[in-house]
């Protein structure tokens, strides 16, 4: 009969942790805990679902497990769907086929799919089930306390505190203005407006839901209004370290075109909030033109030699091209980064 591929059921959670653990002994999340491997895989449109392949052996022991999330996206009039791989995991003793017969099962039902960076052995098999690198998407840091930044971990940390020096070489706050309002979170949200050429996630109450709900992080949300219209709604995460020391991540923002000053509104908003929480430093990653430049201004930093993901797509619908996705507003919101490594 071969190795058989099926949607993951919470009785595969256990043994999917013991594979996951198994192969990362060091680095990524750690799902001794079942409640974040549950909270992970979970289908935030039905409690009951998960959202993930996993295969098994005739002995029914699991050998491999992907989890993927589907999501609509505007595109100019258009709305498209696309899916993302959020973790990919095979046996050592069974990687090959049986790897690329997963992600190709798992990324083939949608107008596009794409990943973002991946082990190096993993980015290999991309070109396998015609994912091709299109750009990269950098993340932004801002430095506000230097040594609660170098000292996250408990001790200082070389590698931390070379970031830090190498972020605050770059200075630049924005003047919050009165057009900028941080509402309290309405789960509604609001309709996204398309821009032609540009590329963003239409968010859903119910992934909303769901990335509140991430249980190794503290998540805070908004709904912003913008010179009295309603945008939409952001969110962020915050990490504590050692010594009360937190770290923030800007995990959602409204998508609003190539509107830099609504951007640069936002950021200042945002970061004039965590600044009051006590964190250190935050970050976020795009590759979208108008959010970096907003950025830049705004003072935050990348540096391709510490940070930022390789972007893979493929695409399904003949009537796409990869120039589409060259200003594409893509966030830790459709991704599993999000509350990782930071």
């Amino acid at each position: 009969m071969g190795n058989k591929i099926s949607k993951i059921e919470r009785k595969d959670l256990a043994e999917i942790a013991d594979l996951h653990n198994s192969i990362y002994t060091k680095g990524g999340p750690d799902y001794k805990d079942l409640a974040m491997l549950e909270w992970f895989l979970k289908d935030p449109f039905d409690d009951s679902s998960f959202n993930g392949l996993v295969a098994r052996n005739e002995e029914g022991v699991v050998l491999g497990m992907i989890a993927y999330s589907m999501n609509e996206y505007t595109f100019g009039d258009r709305v498209l769907k696309g899916i993302t791989s959020m973790s990919w995991l095979v046996a050592p003793t069974e990687r090959g086929i049986l790897g690329i017969r997963l992600l190709l099962s798992a990324l083939a039902h949608a107008d596009f799919s794409f990943i973002l960076g991946g082990t190096l052995m993993a980015q290999k098999s991309y070109s396998a089930v015609k994912l091709k690198q299109i750009g990269k998407a950098d993340v932004y840091t801002k430095v506000l306390r230097p040594y609660k930044f170098a000292t996250f971990s408990g001790h200082l940390s070389k590698r931390d505190m070379v970031k830090s020096l190498l972020f605050l070489h770059r200075k630049g706050t924005v003047t919050r203005s009165g057009d900028m309002e941080l509402q309290p979170f309405c789960e509604e949200g609001s309709p996204v407006e398309g821009f032609q050429g540009q590329m963003a996630i239409i968010p859903t109450r119910e992934r909303i839901r769901w990335i509140m709900d991430c249980p190794v992080v503290e998540s805070h949300a908004f709904s912003m209004v913008y010179k009295g219209k309603k945008m939409g709604n952001c969110i962020c995460y915050i990490r504590r370290g050692l010594k009360n020391s937190k770290r923030a991540r800007i995990v959602l923002l409204p998508f609003a075109g190539n509107n830099v000053e609504f951007y640069r509104q936002a950021i200042a908003h945002l970061e004039n909030y965590l600044a009051e929480l006590g964190c250190c430093s935050i970050s976020l990653f795009s590759m979208h033109s108008g959010l970096q430049r907003a950025l830049r201004s705004s003072g935050y930093s990348h540096y391709t030699r510490y940070q930022g993901y390789k972007l893979y797509l493929r695409i399904n619908n003949k009537d796409l091209n990869p120039s589409d996705f060259s200003d594409w507003f893509l966030s830790y919101y459709e991704s599993d980064k999000g509350h990782l490594y930071f």
